[in-house]
């Protein structure tokens, strides 16, 4: 059903903001466009917040060239590298767009914190696997994913599936230059699909404890802009626009023996500083329709749906509860147990809810300490992954994780909305509350209660 607020094809097109990942750490990855392969993500459906298979790359080979490389090091072996050996290598990503050399990224590696993920990771640079492959799905605004020997982003590596080594430590959070290990809804799915941060954002905090973060960007900056600024297009009607429009691709990983170097540049995405200052909305409000719009379901007349608006507009303004509000009469769908009923985020063109990010990060922050010990009987055998889940949606309740990042899980951005309801909310003042009354064009579902949170 097309969400009252929004332009008919925006249910299918939008991009929220959080979605089911955030509800437990290991519980729900992203299933994208095209078949379930490895995946990376934050959501579930067609999320632009979830690092997950996506469609066919534009322009890619339909499978990728078998290595040919011989390998240096045996990663395979570990008694020709041991763990604790592992941190004596790095990794350089050379890189083109569409034949055009654009630079190389180099990684330094957390073995300490995820060995199996980055003995993997090296062994497949090691024989020359990732050589020619592409960057088969990029989101400018949360991550780049490659690694996938098709290009389509539903085939796996030859060496099998790796267990999933995931943390809250904040020291290995996701964040802009992360490296980190792609997989399906198996937690234990992973293989040799990755994906790099090239934005920070409530998506990418929520990643933490889901997804395998293994590296940090030292050096390309530059080069992962090159990747994350090709422009991309929807594999498929409504579908999110991650599919490149030209060809992006790993020329060349190369394994370099010897720690990895100090950055010399700051590593985060380059900002403009006289850009102007995007800006993101919090609104909450109250739909009242009537029989004659389609995909609403409402049974008033059109004279009874103004009369009812004018209702609830005034008792909006003598300051009812407006949560109670919406609960009692707004015709936009309302969960069941929804703690935020009719709120949303809107994002204007060009915003990233940073201040999201780090309310995420808080949160994390304060599960760490107690999720910690818990990830530790996990990886000792001591729980299972069922009793694991069970005692971290514990965690969660007590920290009332639902209620607080509700409002956050429904960010969307300003072109999702139908442009009355947009350019109201963008004119409130915080805690100022408006009617925007019906119109076919710019208010086609109704007359809409607004009040602005923030």
């Amino acid at each position: 059903m097309t969400h009252p607020s929004r332009t008919p094809s925006s249910f299918r097109r939008r991009a929220p903001a959080l979605a089911l990942a955030l509800l437990l750490p290991l519980g729900l990855a992203a299933c994208g466009e095209g078949a379930e392969g490895d995946s990376v993500a934050v959501g579930a459906g067609n999320s632009v917040n979830s690092p997950n298979s996506g469609g066919a790359q534009a322009g890619a080979s339909s499978q990728a060239q078998a290595p040919s490389r011989t390998p240096r090091f045996h990663f395979e072996d570990e008694s020709e590298v041991s763990d604790a050996e592992l941190a004596n290598y790095h990794v350089v990503l050379h890189c083109a767009v569409d034949g055009k050399d654009v630079g190389a990224m180099t990684f330094r590696l957390w073995p300490e914190k995820a060995p199996k993920t980055v003995r993997n990771f090296l062994r497949y640079c090691d024989e020359g696997f990732y050589d020619g492959t592409t960057f088969h799905r990029i989101l400018r605004s949360f991550m780049i994913q490659g690694g996938s020997p098709d290009g389509t982003g539903a085939g796996e590596g030859p060496h099998g599936r790796i267990p999933g080594e995931f943390t809250y430590d904040p020291k290995y959070r996701h964040r802009y230059g992360v490296l980190s290990m792609a997989r399906s809804r198996d937690p234990n799915s992973a293989s040799s699909q990755f994906f790099v941060i090239c934005d920070d954002s409530p998506s990418t905090a929520g990643l933490d404890g889901q997804y395998a973060s293994f590296g940090e960007l030292v050096d390309g900056v530059a080069t992962l802009e090159a990747i994350a600024d090709v422009p991309t297009k929807a594999s498929r009607p409504g579908g999110e626009p991650s599919t490149p429009l030209k060809r992006a691709v790993v020329t060349r990983a190369e394994v370099v023996e010897g720690p990895a170097p100090e950055p010399t540049e700051t590593i985060a995405r380059p900002r403009d500083p006289n850009a102007p200052q995007p800006r993101i909305v919090e609104v909450q409000h109250v739909l009242i329709s009537f029989a004659d719009v389609p995909r609403v379901g409402a049974k008033r007349s059109k004279a009874e749906a103004e009369a009812l608006a004018q209702e609830v507009f005034e008792k909006a303004k003598a300051g009812a509860d407006f949560t109670e509000l919406v609960k009692q009469y707004s015709d936009d769908p309302v969960r069941p147990g929804d703690p935020m009923p009719g709120i949303y985020r809107l994002e204007d063109e060009g915003a990233v809810d940073y201040a999201g990010a780090e309310i995420i990060r808080a949160i994390n922050a304060e599960k760490f300490e107690r999720v910690e010990p818990l990830q530790r009987m996990l990886d000792e055998g001591k729980l299972t992954r069922q009793q694991f889940q069970d005692m971290v949606q514990k965690v969660a309740d007590e920290l009332r994780w639902e209620e607080r990042i509700a409002p956050l899980r429904k960010t969307v951005p300003r072109r999702d909305f139908v442009p009355g309801f947009a350019d109201l909310a963008f004119r409130l003042e915080p805690g100022e509350v408006a009617l925007l009354p019906y119109d076919p064009e710019t208010s086609p579902f109704g007359w809409h209660v607004i009040k602005r949170l923030d």
